[in-house]
């Protein structure tokens, strides 16, 4: 489910996976979505194709369709963190937290976005809050692996 998890973006200390929301791909992309699945699901296949900027839109879409639905929140905030867009990135992963948490795979989409959120922080030289988000994730998801990880970085960090 989050196949475009790993290798999309790299947190600040070292190479680290930013994690995706990801559901069922569909081909063939239109400017306009009768729902908001169908337009993060092109989002998705835009955003597997590098096509960033039509993958920023269909998200955007995506999300003026429903405003509930997390996952086009969480994408569309990889791929400000990919651009060193770092203060949206953080506003729409603080979004996400003020919606309904759902699972995902390997972590929840909270866990997820408090993961991300862990990066952004630790990009913009916040140690201590990347450390706190990261311990959110992991409060949610303990088994999270990437969590752990940047958790052991950020530990190590001068």
């Amino acid at each position: 489910m989050l196949d475009l998890f790993f290798g999309l973006a790299q947190a600040a200390l070292t190479p680290l996976p930013v994690v995706v929301a990801q559901s069922s791909l569909e081909s063939g992309a239109e400017a306009s979505y009768d729902s908001a699945a169908e337009a993060y699901n092109a989002g998705l296949s835009f955003h597997q194709n590098e096509a960033l900027f039509e993958a920023m839109a269909a998200y955007q879409q995506a999300i003026a369709l429903d405003p509930s639905f997390v996952d086009p929140y969480i994408n569309l905030s990889l791929i400000y963190i990919g651009f060193d867009q770092l203060t949206e990135a953080a506003t729409l992963l603080e979004t996400v937290l003020t919606l309904s948490d759902h699972p995902e795979d390997p972590a929840s989409i909270h866990a997820l976005a408090h993961y991300n959120l862990g990066i952004v922080y630790s990009r913009q030289g916040d140690l201590a809050k990347a450390q706190t988000q990261v311990n959110q994730a992991l409060a949610i998801a303990p088994d999270f692996l990437p969590a752990q990880t940047l958790a052991q970085q950020l530990q190590r960090a001068p």
